[in-house]
C-alpha cells in the first residue's frame, strides 16, 4: 500500500467512525505492519488518533518505513486529549535515539494513555534507555507493558533503565529484554530491580550471555520478599 492509497482510504474514515465497531476497526489497523507506510502516511494516523470519533485502541505499525519525523507525527496523536490509543508496536521501524526522544516525551503527557509499547529492532541504544527510565520514573506514565528486544542497548542500558524500574512511580508489569547484546555485568542491577520493582511481574532474558554467575546474581534479586515476580525467561 503506498503513501497515497493509505491516505485516500483513510480520508473517509473520520465521517463514518460512529458506524464502524470497535473490534472490527482495531483489526483493521492491526493489519497495516509491513505496508510500507512511510513518515508521509503517520499524517493521516495522527489526525485519525486525534478525532473525537476515533476509538482506536490498538495500532500495530511495524515493519514500516517510519522515520523519526513520521514517529513525531504519531507522538502528536498519543498526546492528544482525544487520543484512545493504549496499545502501540513500532517494531522494526529505525526510531533510533532521536525518534525515542519524541516518543517519550509524548509517553510523559497527562493525556497519554499508552499501556503497552513494543519497540523490537528498532535500532535503540543505550542512550536511549535513560530517556525511557524517565518515562518510567514519571507519574503521568501508564506503560505496563515494554519489550525493547532486539536492541542493541548492552550492560550500560539496562544500568539506566534501572533508574526508572525502581522508581516508586513505575508501573511496568511486563518488560523483555531479549537479545540486547546482555552480559552477568547488568545483573546484579536487575537483581536490584527485582527487590524493588513489586509490580514487575514477567521479565524476559532470553538470548543474552549472562551466563552462571549472572543467574547467581538474578537468584539474589528472585529470594527477596518484595520481588512478586511470576515468570522469568
Amino acid at each position: 500500500i503506498s503513501d497515497l492509497d493509505f491516505s485516500l482510504w483513510c480520508e473517509h474514515i473520520p465521517d463514518c467512525l460512529p458506524a464502524i465497531s470497535l473490534k472490527y476497526f482495531i483489526f483493521v489497523f492491526c493489519s497495516l505492519a509491513g505496508a510500507n507506510l512511510t513518515d508521509e502516511s503517520c499524517k493521516t494516523l495522527a489526525s485519525i488518533l486525534k478525532s473525537s470519533n476515533s476509538h482506536v485502541t490498538e495500532l500495530y505499525l511495524g515493519f514500516n518505513n517510519l522515520g523519526d519525523f513520521g514517529v513525531n507525527l504519531i507522538c502528536d496523536g498519543l498526546s492528544d486529549p482525544h487520543c484512545k490509543l493504549e496499545k502501540l508496536n513500532l517494531s522494526h521501524n529505525k526510531l533510533r535515539n532521536i525518534g525515542m526522544k519524541m516518543l517519550c516525551d509524548s509517553l510523559t503527557s497527562p493525556h497519554c494513555k499508552l499501556q503497552m509499547l513494543s519497540l523490537v529492532g528498532t535500532s535503540i541504544t543505550d542512550q536511549s534507555c535513560e530517556l525511557m527510565a524517565s518515562v518510567l520514573q514519571s507519574a503521568n506514565s501508564n506503560l505496563k507493558e515494554l519489550d525493547l528486544g532486539s536492541n542493541n542497548m548492552k550492560d550500560t542500558g539496562v544500568k539506566l533503565l534501572s533508574r526508572g524500574l525502581t522508581s516508586s512511580h513505575c508501573k511496568l508489569e511486563k518488560l523483555s529484554l531479549r537479545w540486547c547484546n546482555l552480559t552477568d555485568r547488568c545483573c546484579s542491577k536487575l537483581a536490584s530491580v527485582l527487590s524493588t520493582c513489586s509490580c514487575l511481574r514477567e521479565l524476559e532474558l532470553r538470548d543474552n550471555d549472562l551466563q552462571d554467575s549472572g543467574a547467581k546474581l538474578l537468584c539474589v534479586g528472585l529470594q527477596d520478599t518484595q520481588c512478586n515476580l511470576q515468570r522469568l525467561g
